[in-house]
């Protein structure tokens, strides 16, 4: 229950989480922003920055999501695919 009202704060009003996280291919279980490099730097924009933010926000609770994950370490997780895109390294 309480993920789920984290996702739901994540998403913003009138924004589903399926809707911001719908994978960017069937094959891959995130969205297109996990392919998008700008993504993964902090744009200097207050308004885009927010939305990169949140974004980010509901593909990481996503992920915990789906594989199970109510805690997390820092230092394992960094090392995941959720913040390492092979893709576009």
């Amino acid at each position: 229950m309480i993920t789920e009202q984290k996702t739901r704060q994540a998403s913003g009003p009138g924004r589903s989480p399926s809707s911001m996280s719908s994978p960017a291919s069937s094959s891959s279980p995130f969205p297109w922003q996990h392919s998008f490099p700008p993504f993964y730097t902090l744009q200097p924009h207050r308004e885009t920055r927010s939305k990169q933010l949140s974004a980010w926000r509901g593909i990481v609770l996503d992920y915990c999501q789906r594989k199970g994950l109510s805690v997390v370490d820092v230092k394992e997780i960094e090392k995941s695919e959720l913040f390492n895109n092979k893709d576009i390294k």
